[in-house]
């Protein structure tokens, strides 16, 4: 999902200019947002435009987040931003649940982008641990490919039995980066080269073995 920042009160209300509010009974709402031909269409009235907002974002799969700017009285919604925190909360159930594979890798990759965040960290860490498609689970691996303080044991799960070659190639591969720091690594590696059942696998865990060894 894309998301589109509107830094300021004033162009919110831009965006939004097309809204009417014509009197309507107490109580009485109405929202509609229509999307045909790349020409999005609104109508809404007393309607919050946090509602507003969110509908569009349903329709359009495209997310606003509201930055800085006053609010008219009485609007918090326009005032508060989503909290970052929350935004990684989000991405993370979407990688982890959503039933769609596309989604789970959007997900994945946005939290890639919010790495500078611990809790983005753990969230991929957390999708080696419970994925179970072969492509994000080599996207994940390598997002924390780059990632000194990486916990091994998602990795050498992967490395040990996920039913892929291909992924415990990227295992191992990853693996190889730590083995300095690690022994379980290392040994990751030298079972691999001698034992796994994938010629690929054990041919490529003997040549990381060879590029880890001390000069």
């Amino acid at each position: 999902m894309r998301t589109i920042s509107l830094a300021g009160f004033g162009l919110l209300l831009a965006a939004l200019g097309a809204v009417t509010t014509a009197p309507r009974a107490a109580g009485a709402a109405d929202l509609s947002v229509e999307l045909s031909n790349g020409l999005l269409s609104l109508h809404a009235e007393d309607v919050p435009r946090r509602a507003i907002l969110d509908e569009i974002a349903r329709v359009t799969d495209v997310r606003i987040r509201v930055t800085d700017g006053a609010a008219p009285a009485g609007d918090d919604s326009a005032r508060t931003p989503e909290p970052e925190g929350a935004d990684v909360a989000r991405l993370r159930g979407a990688a982890l649940a959503d039933p769609d594979p596309r989604e789970r890798a959007r997900a994945l990759e946005d939290l890639a982008a919010n790495l500078d965040q611990r809790a983005a960290l753990d969230a991929v860490v957390e999708v080696l641990g419970r994925e179970s498609n072969p492509g994000l689970l080599e996207r994940a691996l390598d997002i924390v490919g780059s990632e000194r303080a990486l916990p091994l044991e998602p990795v050498l799960r992967l490395a040990a039995s996920n039913p892929e070659p291909r992924v415990r190639i990227k295992a191992l591969t990853r693996l190889s980066e730590q083995a300095a720091r690690d022994v379980r690594a290392r040994q990751a590696l030298e079972v691999a080269a001698a034992d796994d059942s994938s010629p690929a696998v054990r041919d490529t865990a003997a040549k990381l073995l060879r590029d880890v060894a001390p000069k």
